[in-house]
């Protein structure tokens, strides 16, 4: 009972979280670099991945959400076994690199590679559900 409602808490948070990121967004008149080229909101998710029955599971059932309830776009990668920060930073980047914005992603270990892909792209949210 209780692993339920952590759950659900969790998946509402990330379903917040994105349209709480582009609730803020500029409106269509306003200019900016890439304002029109977000494609939607993008998960990577940490070791586990979906099927832990815990945060990535709660996590892309906010991605499945926010998918359904507002027509986002949606795209998430997995982690690999033994993985590095580096990893971690080149998962972030394709993601940003794509358009996707924002970029979540699971877990405080991402903490490191999310720094360092967030400097190299700036009109990019990114956030961390930990």
């Amino acid at each position: 009972m209780r692993r339920t409602s952590r759950l659900t808490r969790v998946a509402v948070g990330v379903a917040s979280l994105a349209l709480a990121a582009t609730a803020c967004g500029g409106t269509s008149g306003e200019s900016g670099d890439d304002g029109g080229d977000d494609k939607g909101l993008a998960i990577a998710y940490d070791v586990g991945g979906k099927g832990d029955q815990s945060f990535n599971d709660a996590a892309y059932a906010g991605l499945e959400r926010a998918k359904k309830e507002f027509g986002y776009q949606t795209a998430d990668i997995e982690p690999t076994d033994g993985e590095t920060d580096a990893d971690k930073e080149q998962r972030l980047t394709s993601l940003a690199k794509q358009g996707y914005n924002p970029v979540i992603g699971v877990g405080f270990a991402y903490g490191p590679a999310m720094k360092a892909v967030a400097a190299k792209y700036p009109d990019t949210t990114f956030g961390i559900v930990d």
